[in-house]
């Protein structure tokens, strides 16, 4: 909700005034590559590693600043970002060395960090970088670190609109801030696609399991509300016999999958009714008896209303999309990792329905297994702009039925880039009033 709605997220009532002070006080940064100038080698190294948790870059310095850099500063002296004027430096080496950063066309925001050294000049310096950035168009935040000591530079960098922050950790989280909510104000107008769907399919369906009193519908129940807003899904009938399973499979074209079917089961794998790669009819036969058996073994209460008799989808990489409908945001919209690993690795990402084409690109990109869709080691890539597109049309239909309450199309299919998705398995349930 925050990341669709352009809020800043903190983690404490500390952070919240801290991020506060800066986006009062500093312009907005370009970009999220940062500078940072120390006369201790410690707080800069640590600044640089949370600067990654934070969304920024420890920027690369230009040869130009390098150079003019080693024009005045000691040879012990670091050259690069971080850039450690070492501790007996004074307000003039601070003075040029900022001044020659700011100037630098790789840094967009500047971190100054001061420790108080037996040969530091504490207020002279909050007054050079104070005035150095003055009239300058990056934000520049400070760390002058220090207790009682730094009590009267605070006050000078204060009057100057410079925010000071105790610890380096919380200046870079900070400057993140800036940068979070520049790229907020750069983001491009939100773009909703509406699709044409059939929703007197889907109303019809609905309205007949309510008035049943049926909170979950059946697996061909939800695979023609699936078709009604244009989601693939594989070649599929029900069998209630084998001679029916038999006959389906050879009209289908082997190989197949055989899943139970009722709504009782929502969990098919695990009481063993769903079998895979079925290539005759021997093997039809056998396996339909299998998960009858299963099916009554493991929940003899169910009521089974037969068997699907499916095509094999076969390659692709299995993801999943869900929903499930908050009583105060409404639908979240999940996607990850499909299978029987989303449980495992929870490698998934939410937003709340309706979803702009934005929304879907970041909710996508969010993932870890991400890389998995991209071409990698000579496989090709899978069809991410289908996987979009499902999500768009379930986005759609769950803004447009708010009975629906659950739905989790596990696996969704994502094939070969241009080849589409298909949604292989499908449950859903429903609000009734």
């Amino acid at each position: 909700a925050f990341t669709q709605s352009g809020i800043i997220q903190a983690s404490s009532l500390r952070e919240l005034f801290y991020f506060a002070l800066a986006l009062s006080s500093q312009p907005l940064p370009k970009s999220n590559s940062l500078g940072i100038l120390t006369n201790a080698g410690g707080p800069a190294i640590l600044a640089s590693d949370w600067a990654s948790s934070a969304a920024l870059t420890v920027a690369s310095l230009t040869n130009k600043t390098i150079k003019s850099l080693s024009s005045f500063l000691p040879a012990a002296a670091s050259l690069y970002n971080p850039v450690d004027l070492l501790g007996d430096a004074k307000e003039d080496r601070y003075k040029k060395a900022l001044s020659v950063m700011l100037k630098d066309s790789n840094i967009d925001s500047l971190l100054a960090i001061l420790t108080p050294q037996a040969m530091t000049e504490i207020e002279k310096t909050a007054k050079i970088i104070s005035e150095v950035s003055k009239n300058n168009t990056k934000p520049v935040v400070a760390s002058f670190m220090g207790g009682p000591d730094i009590k009267k530079a605070e006050k000078i960098l204060k009057q100057y609109n410079i925010p000071n922050y105790i610890y380096p950790e919380d200046a870079v989280k900070s400057i993140g801030a800036l940068v979070t909510y520049s790229r907020i104000l750069q983001r491009p107008k939100n773009i909703y696609k509406k699709y044409k769907v059939n929703k007197k399919t889907v109303r019809d369906i609905i309205k007949k399991s309510a008035s049943e009193q049926r909170v979950n519908l059946s697996y061909m129940e939800a695979n023609e509300i699936l078709k009604a807003y244009g989601i693939d899904i594989p070649q599929s009938h029900l069998a209630k016999t084998t001679s029916e399973a038999k006959k389906l499979a050879e009209n289908i074209s082997f190989p197949v999958a055989l899943k139970i079917v009722s709504e009782d089961i929502l969990h098919k794998t695990d009481i063993g009714g769903v079998k895979i790669g079925i290539n005759n009819k021997k093997q039809v036969l056998e396996k339909f008896e299998n998960i009858i058996a299963n099916a009554k073994r493991y929940m003899p209460q169910a009521r089974v209303e037969g068997v699907l008799v499916q095509k094999m989808v076969e390659g692709g990489l299995e993801t999943i999309v869900g929903i499930s409908r908050d009583p105060q945001f409404g639908p979240l919209v999940l996607f990850g990792l499909g299978g029987i690993y989303v449980e495992i690795l929870k490698d998934v990402s939410f937003r709340i329905a309706p979803l702009s084409t934005m929304d879907v690109k970041k909710m996508v990109g969010e993932v870890k297994s991400y890389l998995l869709l991209k071409e990698i080691r000579g496989r090709k890539a899978r069809d991410i702009e289908a996987i979009e597109e499902a999500i768009l049309r379930i986005s759609q239909l769950v803004t447009d039925f708010e009975e629906i309450v659950e739905m989790d199309i596990n696996p969704l299919i994502a094939r070969e880039e241009n080849r589409g998705a298909i949604a292989a398995d499908v449950r859903m349930s429903i609000s009734i009033k």
